[in-house]
């Protein structure tokens, strides 16, 4: 017994259309997937910039740390000059004996 052409193609179409809505609904899946990972990457992106406006941020207070421990070095070498001249002037007029 030989099965009619027409039921044939009709059981191969309806082969193909399973096919076919098998394959959009994994290209859907693919499509869910990789806008779950562009999101990902997006935060990933963010989190990087905070770092690095926390570390330009640090620098910056780096810098300003160095520059107040120079001057307080200065100003340090400044008194200890100042005191030592005093100290001398008064040596030199016998107040300090």
């Amino acid at each position: 017994m030989q099965i009619p052409d027409e039921i044939r193609l009709g059981a191969e179409l309806l082969g193909l259309l399973a096919t076919g809505g098998t394959i959009l609904f994994k290209l859907g899946r693919m499509g869910e997937k990789f806008e779950a990972h562009s999101k990902q990457l997006e935060e990933t992106k963010m989190a990087i910039n905070k770092i690095e406006e926390t570390l330009q941020a640090v620098a910056v207070q780096k810098d300003q740390i160095a520059s107040i421990r120079e001057m307080m070095t200065l100003s340090t070498k400044r008194t200890d000059d100042t005191f030592a001249r005093i100290f001398n002037t008064l040596e030199r007029q016998g107040s300090l004996k």
